[in-house]
């Protein structure tokens, strides 16, 4: 299940820069990787937070590889969460694995029905 069609399967990924702060909302049909700050919300196929970047706002996407700080709420079909992350907020997902040592401190919500992930609006 792709959420956003995707330009190109082989594309390099976006990348915001550990020096970067954004303050207002990301759209990308790839793949986005996150060094810096983005205070807002984000709507891309997949989304990874480094283990320096910081994201406060709300994730839609099919993958979300988090590996750093996120605050917020997350819609993603497939959620991976590493040792070195921190999550606050909630995250609804179909598959989710977490690695030991993650710092975690949300709501979780297992999505049952595929359908679901498409009606859920980014904000509530």
């Amino acid at each position: 299940m792709s959420l956003i069609k995707s330009s190109s399967k082989d594309s390099n990924p976006s990348l915001i820069a550990c020096s970067v702060i954004i303050v207002g909302d990301i759209k990308n049909g790839d793949n986005i990787e996150i060094e810096g700050s983005i205070d807002g919300n984000i709507f891309a196929n997949i989304v990874t937070i480094r283990e320096s970047g910081k994201i406060k706002g709300n994730v839609k996407c099919s993958v979300f590889n988090i590996k750093g700080n996120f605050d917020g709420n997350a819609f993603c079909e497939k959620i991976n969460i590493s040792d070195t992350a921190v999550v606050n907020g909630m995250l609804e997902y179909k598959f989710l694995a977490v690695d030991y040592g993650a710092n975690i401190n949300c709501e979780l919500k297992r999505i049952v029905d595929e359908k679901n992930i498409q009606k859920q609006p980014l904000v509530k």
